[in-house]
């Protein structure tokens, strides 16, 4: 009994994670923006409310009908200075704003009111209600279960029969539509963010009398909140409340029954996790909309430019006064973390706030080894690196099935829940006092920061310089190829032979390892490490200043080091207190510069230098300028080579099936394909064409079997479809925005064996295309765009990069969906040449679905005609022209036509 008896007592706390949890998906259902500011408004909004009650004794329910006003008025006002001109901007870059505004509201309250915690008199009532022998709750956790029940059915209600409800439920399907008939798709997602963010006012003022008011752990409710939006799938209000309750139930039990702090906390994180492994995609559908990523830096300066940005610190350290070594070690520190952001965030496109859990992980162990065996910096070091790798290991399981902003929620609850539970553990940490790590040497020499503080900022700047190295060598080489594949588009990518999977977690084990060096360094630095500095405020504040400086650029990570509490910018300005306030402007920065420049502050540097002519490495000989690297398929002159034919093998589909739900959009379809045969597959629209070809790929699941060859490859991932013989392209063409054409070309075709990773991580290998890869871009004419980015061509051309592409593996058998769609005639011309040369030149098996009847009629041997997901029927051109049933559900008329006339 006593179980349900504390599970009852949390129901109030839970009531206020469910009521949290309807703003954030009134919010997302009207915008797509998953607001990580929730617990921080409703932060802001629990100390006005204080003030408002006891300061100026207004009574408690007019406090909290302004509150819950101004709370309201602010989300309104934030979305329409902030939101809505970001419209167009990446989920990333829109949920990068919802962190300024987090840092903004944690750090301007913190400076007005402190950050000591102040407990709150009750203004709601104190009294008991007894249910059973000797067990009683309190009134105030029932009044707060019975407002979120109100709320929640007023919500229901009206997201469900009214105008607004079903104009925001237009708006979460087809804006564009809102907009055709006359709605205003931006005065909807402003009433939802007003919604949001006064259900957030709410919350603040009746949780205070829980909890009192904390700087730090109430702006944290966001994490319990987003679990409880999870639950509802984003759109149910009841489903929210149900969950947020089970939340506070579940939490209640565990801090009753488990003493050790955190593990209440931890529940969150818990149902965050289970919940993404249980929903998530190990790939996008196909119905996600591709967005246009904040801009990645082509490390044009590379080893050279790392060597001047490090040789340049290591001057300010030895040659000016000594008050400057402690910011250039700190910035440089800071600088090292933030490039494991650029790392996962910036080239894989996988949005983390967790980097300081990491680093954290990583010096605890260390620390306790330094402190319990007396290990030195060096061990010391390198344990801390390694020991963080299973934790970013783990933070790449969700990551395997989810992306964006859920990712972000997950990694943001796991940095809560390892400050709860290890930093505050003070079995561990050595409390207040920290734990020694002895005298710090490296191989004898003392880089003790007391005695030789300009060593110890050595010490920094050599694995600042290494770090930087990697970096450069990542984003030259073929892993980072693949990783920026992955960023752009992770179906495109396995479906040339990309494992998704490898690449995201050899990223995050990678970034981890350098977490840990920038963890042990920091706590080591004074000889007694101490573990306050890693919370999960300080990571999403470094990761909004990456953010801000470029986290596509190794840039951005100096950025971030440079305007750090303790760095360059708050020492060398001399202005008292600037440390106290770079929190605060480096939040209002982040949403500045997202809404001018959502790529961040070095982009836009270097272009701006670009155009004024200052970027002296573009104005100096070539001789002295780091090249841009070209992938040419080979040298002016030469001849092109022949290419042997590729390896014959037969697609067979037997009885395939695709459902959605309900709905059946391929059902019992079965196929064959020879090698250097075209089959075209058509129908009306809906009938499931794209459908099959996604089936056959991989990339949605399927029932029913695949063979190539006399191998049955229906049970195997994408990427090793692609490996055995299986290539696609893509009805939205779907290139890497950010590799350039020739590259585009290669980078399913380079190998991703470990060895090759690893040497690639020392020294990056000459960027070449296969002797098949050389040959596609020939057939398609592409050696004098090779070095072009995708953007800097026309829409024609990006269909044929398209497809070279898929061709450049030497696949048996080629899926091409649409490839005529937008071409003109002369181009679509050009591409039947080139389909018959694959087809009969190369050997490929081909199938070609296309509404482009005359080229269907002209390139294929055979026609096999789809409807409502089923074959209607399978002939030459002529047979399926006199199909009765062909032609009464797709060709129509009823004479038959000559090839080539067919109406499409």
């Amino acid at each position: 009994m006593n179980v349900l008896l504390y599970a009852i007592i949390g129901l109030g706390g839970g009531a206020i994670y469910g009521l949290l949890a309807q703003g954030i998906v009134a919010v997302y259902r009207s915008s797509g923006v998953l607001n990580f500011a929730q617990g921080a408004i409703a932060m802001a909004a629990a100390y006005v409310f204080v003030d408002l009650h006891t300061r100026f004794s207004i009574p408690a329910a007019a406090s909290v009908a302004i509150v819950t006003a101004l709370a309201a008025l602010f989300g309104v006002l934030f979305h329409f200075l902030v939101m809505a001109p970001m419209r167009r901007a990446s989920t990333l870059a829109r949920v990068a704003a919802t962190l300024g505004l987090f840092i903004t509201l944690q750090s301007a309250v913190a400076l007005h009111y402190g950050t000591d915690s102040r407990l709150v008199h009750s203004y709601l009532p104190s009294s008991a209600v007894h249910l059973w022998s000797g067990a009683a709750v309190g009134v105030d956790r029932l009044i707060l279960v019975a407002i979120a029940i109100v709320v929640t059915a007023i919500a229901w209600y009206a997201y469900r029969f009214t105008q607004f409800g079903r104009l925001t439920a237009g708006v979460w399907h087809d804006p564009d539509a809102v907009a055709a008939l006359g709605g205003s798709p931006r005065l909807v997602a402003a009433a939802n963010w007003a919604a949001g963010s006064g259900l957030a006012g709410l919350c603040g003022c009746l949780i205070v009398p829980l909890t009192g008011l904390q700087t730090e752990t109430l702006p944290m409710l966001v994490v319990p909140a987003v679990a409880a939006a999870i639950a509802g799938g984003f759109s149910s209000f009841p489903g929210a409340l149900a969950a947020g309750l089970v939340l506070g139930a579940a939490e209640s039990v565990v801090s009753n029954y488990i003493s050790t702090p955190g593990w209440a906390q931890a529940v969150p994180f818990l149902g965050i996790a289970a919940l993404f492994v249980a929903r998530g995609r190990s790939l996008p559908v196909r119905a996600e909309i591709q967005e246009a990523l904040p801009k990645v830096g082509r490390a044009a300066f590379g080893r050279t430019g790392v060597l001047g940005a490090v040789a340049a610190l290591f001057l300010a350290a030895h040659l000016g006064p000594a008050s400057w070594v402690g910011p250039i070690t700190t910035t440089s520190m800071v600088a090292i973390v933030g490039l494991s952001i650029v790392l996962v965030t910036g080239y894989a496109g996988q949005l983390t706030l967790a980097p300081y859990a990491l680093s954290g992980i990583g010096a605890l162990l260390a620390a306790n080894a330094a402190h319990s065996w007396g290990w030195p910096l060096v061990p010391s070091l390198l344990v801390g690196a390694f020991t963080a790798v299973p934790a970013g290991l783990l933070v790449a399981i969700p990551a395997l099935r989810t992306r964006g902003a859920s990712l972000a929620a997950i990694t943001l609850a796991l940095g809560v829940v390892v400050n709860d539970v290890a930093f505050n553990n003070t079995d561990w940490t050595g409390g207040f006092t920290g734990l020694t790590t002895g005298p710090l040497s490296v191989f004898g020499w003392s880089v003790d920061t007391a005695l030789h503080p300009v060593r110890y900022a050595d010490l920094v700047l050599v694995i600042l310089l290494l770090v930087g190295l990697l970096m450069v060598h990542i984003r030259k080489g073929a892993f980072g190829r693949r990783l920026l594949a992955v960023r752009g588009n992770e179906r495109a990518a396995a479906s040339i032979g990309i494992s998704v999977r490898s690449a995201k977690l050899v990223a995050f084990s990678l970034a981890a390892f350098i977490a840990g060096l920038y963890g042990v360094l920091a706590s080591f630095q004074t000889g007694v490490a101490t573990f306050t500095g890693f919370s999960a405020f300080s990571s999403i504040l470094l990761v909004g200043t990456v953010v801000l400086g470029g986290v596509g650029y190794g840039g951005g990570a100096v950025v971030g080091g440079v305007i750090a509490t303790g760095g360059i910018v708050s020492t060398w300005l001399g202005f008292t207190g600037i440390a106290d306030y770079l929190p605060l402007i480096s939040g209002l920065a982040l949403m500045l510069t997202l809404v001018i420049q959502p790529s961040g502050i070095v982009p836009e540097t270097f272009a701006a230098w670009r155009r004024t002519g200052l970027l002296l490495a573009e104005r100096f000989p070539a001789a002295i300028r780091p090249r841009r690297r070209r992938a040419v398929p080979h040298e002016a002159g030469e001849p092109e080579k022949a290419v042997a034919r590729v390896r014959p093998l037969e697609l067979r589909v037997e009885d395939l099936g695709v459902r959605f739900g309900e709905v059946r959009a391929v059902e019992e379809l079965s196929l064959t394909v020879r090698p250097g045969e075209i089959l075209g597959l058509i129908g009306p629209n809906g009938a499931g064409k794209t459908t099959a070809i996604d089936a056959i790929s991989g990339l949605v699941p399927a029932r029913g079997r695949v063979f190539l060859g006399d191998e049955v490859i229906s049970d195997r991932p994408p990427h090793r479809r692609a490996g055995t013989g299986l290539a696609r392209s893509f009805q939205g063409i779907e290139l890497f925005d950010d590799l350039t054409i020739g590259e585009n070309v290669m980078v399913g075709h380079e190998g991703g064996r470990l060895g090759g990773l690893l040497m690639d991580l020392v020294r990056p290998a000459r960027s070449e295309l296969s002797a098949t890869g050389r040959a596609a871009v020939g057939l398609f004419g592409l050696e004098r765009c090779s070095a072009d980015m995708p953007g800097e061509i026309s829409f024609g051309r990006r269909r044929l990069v398209g497809i070279a592409r898929a061709v450049a593996g030497a696949p048996s058998v080629l899926l091409l969906d649409e490839p005529a769609a937008g071409l003109g005639p002369g181009e679509v011309q050009e591409l039947i040449v080139l389909l018959r040369r694959l087809a009969r030149e190369w050997g490929m098996a081909v199938v070609l679905v296309e509404h482009h009847m005359e080229m269907v009629m002209t390139v294929c041997d055979r026609i096999q005609v789809m409807n409502l997901g089923r074959t209607l029927a399978v002939g030459t051109a002529q047979e399926i022209e006199r199909h009765p049933a062909v032609r009464a559900a797709y060709l129509g008329g009823d004479e038959p036509r000559t090839p080539g006339t067919v109406p499409s």
